[in-house]
């Protein structure tokens, strides 16, 4: 499939917005494969074709804070909040705010990041994603400093059944935890998110599956929380 989509996504394609469909699906075949910088070119590409479409941009934020790309995440986070505040879905409500989340201080209008964390857990109540969504408000709280609130929705977010999302609340209560000075109880929640949402493979083409995407995001916040929190 690589090799298929490398012939057929010439650069003369690539200046034809037909080329989306299958730009896309090279996105995902890099991502499995663990090869940021070609996904984050495939998105970049795709969100210049597809300026409204809030997943490229959801893809960006997390393929920016993977790769420290400091300029292009801020970047990214002062434009999108405010492109998508208006939505009632709470999977695009949940997606924009998480992106703009995912490194501290992003440069994101705060206030807009809330609203959205928030919308999340309120349309989303009751729905399959809610423990993704319950994550994001628990990072949300933390970021503003709110570490008990902060615990609070991430002990909510760990007892989902959905492994990816209870190893970012796992990230996310370790942090708040150590914050509060539960240094013990931090240490013991990361060793479980990394248990989660281990390193990838050290094999030359991992397969990521197509759980990548939460994958990475999991392992940026839990990075973020074994540099805090100070185990390895």
């Amino acid at each position: 499939m690589e090799q298929f989509l490398a012939e057929v996504l010439t650069p003369e394609f690539l200046k034809l917005p037909a080329c989306c469909t299958l730009l896309a699906r090279r996105l995902d075949v890099m991502g499995r494969q663990g090869k940021w910088s070609e996904a984050a070119d495939a998105t970049a590409t795709l969100m210049q074709y597809q300026p409204a479409e809030y997943f490229w941009a959801y893809n960006m934020a997390a393929l920016s804070a993977k790769a420290h790309d400091r300029p292009a995440y801020e970047q990214l986070c002062k434009r999108i909040p405010a492109a998508f505040i208006e939505t009632t879905n709470p999977y695009i409500a949940w997606r924009i705010a998480l992106g703009c989340l995912l490194l501290p201080n992003s440069g994101a209008d705060r206030r807009l990041v809330q609203q959205l964390a928030t919308k999340a857990v309120t349309l989303g109540s009751g729905n399959s994603g809610i423990g993704y969504f319950e994550a994001c408000k628990a990072l949300s709280e933390y970021r503003e400093g709110g570490f008990a609130q902060a615990v609070e929705w991430a002990e909510r977010g760990r007892t989902n059944s959905e492994a990816f999302a209870s190893a970012e609340a796992c990230a996310i209560l370790a942090m708040a935890q150590l914050q509060l000075g539960l240094k013990d109880a931090a240490r013991d929640t990361l060793t479980q998110g990394n248990r989660l949402a281990p390193e990838a493979p050290s094999t030359q083409t991992p397969d990521l599956d197509d759980g990548w995407l939460d994958w990475l995001i999991a392992r940026v916040l839990l990075v973020e929380a074994t540099d805090l929190v100070g185990i390895r």
